[in-house]
């Protein structure tokens, strides 16, 4: 039986997917600044799909012995906020302060609501925050299935999550919202003690990865089908076996996945002050100040992001969450997601 303590294979491919929609924006700046033709960093954007089935699956696991506990819902709900609100509306505010956006955009960017005043994406402030307002719709569902018993909140939220989807609500009809769902599965069948050979666990993860870095270079599909399902199986073959041994790079790893919020959150602030910079002394158009933008972009983020979450989005979330378990509520099991 596994132990159920910190999930490292969790925290690792938290880091993977943070990672890599760090990859894809700095694509993205290549291409703008240095006029490159450059398509592999675009697999990248399948990091915010890990993210979502990693939500997904991480909310079962603290949630299992949750379901039909009276308090729980409020408990389950305040604790997310306490880990997703206090470092997005920091961020956030940073942003509105150095520019110049419509009220209504500012005000939904921090109710984590899609703005009706925006163009058809209806971006928040923070562009990456767009996921962020998927989840919370995700933790808003969970915390009312909470009043259910297990396997019957578990099929009432993957039915109105599909329902979602087929009718086209508006913004939240996407398939990406079903990745939510893969996520939940995966972790019914962990709690249940699903064990896959090592040998499996291989195999599932070696094909979600190729089929992701292959939609690279193929045309656009459905993103459930491009990126969700290959998450999914890259998240199956993590968790469902044996844990890792803790070596050091596990460790960094692991810490690096515990930076992963502040990582997703601040890097395009780096990325674009390293192209601004790299641009005006070297220039961006050839290879070698390319791959030197690629490398300064990256550890600049990763170094900014550690300094976050060691030194702001850690003491606060830990502070918060001692301020929420004194009000006598029963504690959720403690784990850093």
């Amino acid at each position: 039986m596994r132990e159920r303590g910190k999930l490292q294979e969790i925290q690792i491919l938290r880091a993977v997917a943070a990672l890599g929609v760090v990859f894809a924006h700095i694509g993205i700046d290549l291409r703008y600044w240095g006029k490159v033709d450059i398509g592999w960093t675009d697999a990248g954007n399948a990091g915010v799909d890990l993210f979502f089935v990693i939500s997904g699956f991480i909310m079962m696991y603290i949630a299992w012995d949750r379901f039909g506990v009276p308090g729980a819902p409020a408990d389950f709900f305040i604790r997310r906020l306490i880990r997703i609100v206090p470092l997005y509306w920091i961020v956030t505010t940073g942003y509105v302060l150095l520019n110049s956006y419509p009220a209504s955009r500012i005000i939904t960017s921090y109710l984590f609501i899609p703005d009706p005043g925006a163009d058809a994406a209806k971006l928040p402030v923070i562009l990456q925050g767009w996921t962020l307002n998927f989840e919370m719709f995700f933790y808003a569902t969970l915390a009312l299935a909470l009043f259910l018993p297990r396997l019957a909140a578990l099929c009432s939220v993957s039915a109105l999550m599909a329902a979602i989807v087929l009718l086209r609500v508006p913004y939240y009809g996407s398939t990406i919202i079903l990745e939510f769902v893969l996520g939940l599965w995966i972790g019914f069948a962990y709690r249940k003690q699903v064990c896959l050979s090592p040998a499996a666990r291989i195999a599932v993860i070696t094909l979600g990865a190729c089929a992701i870095v292959a939609t690279a270079f193929l045309p656009a599909q459905d993103r459930l089908l491009a990126f969700g399902v290959p998450a999914a199986l890259i998240v199956a073959g993590a968790v469902l076996g044996t844990p890792i041994p803790g070596t050091r790079v596990v460790r960094a790893l692991v810490l690096l996945g515990d930076a992963s919020y502040a990582l997703y959150l601040t890097h395009p602030l780096m990325t674009r002050l390293c192209a601004t910079s790299l641009r005006h002394l070297v220039g961006l158009e050839q290879s070698p100040q390319q791959a030197l933008y690629f490398l300064v972009a990256l550890a600049a983020s990763i170094t900014l992001a550690l300094g976050v979450y060691l030194a702001v989005e850690r003491p606060i979330t830990l502070g918060l969450q001692r301020v929420w378990a004194r009000r006598g509520v029963a504690a959720v099991p403690a784990h850093r997601v």
